[in-house]
């Protein structure tokens, strides 16, 4: 586990880990999220939303009451000039 987020209900966290995975544990109960390709690096709770962030050059967004896929993926694109 790399880093670790609490939600504001003090209901659920979120873990990131370095195989690419992050984790929603509600008190009684935790669901692996895959999304990642590598390590997840960081992770932070904003209301409903998780925001992880990987190096795999993503940063992926996963609703907390439904979190097995990601919601939302923005890529780092490389720019030629």
């Amino acid at each position: 586990m790399v880093s670790v987020a609490f939600a504001k209900d003090q209901k659920n966290f979120v873990s990131a880990s370095q195989n690419g995975t992050i984790r929603v544990r509600p008190i009684n109960q935790e669901s692996p999220c895959r999304g990642h390709l590598y390590a997840v690096t960081s992770v932070a709770v904003v209301g409903n939303c998780v925001v992880t962030g990987s190096l795999d050059k993503t940063v992926l967004v996963w609703d907390i009451r439904n979190s097995t896929q990601p919601v939302y993926k923005i890529e780092e694109k490389k720019i030629i000039n």
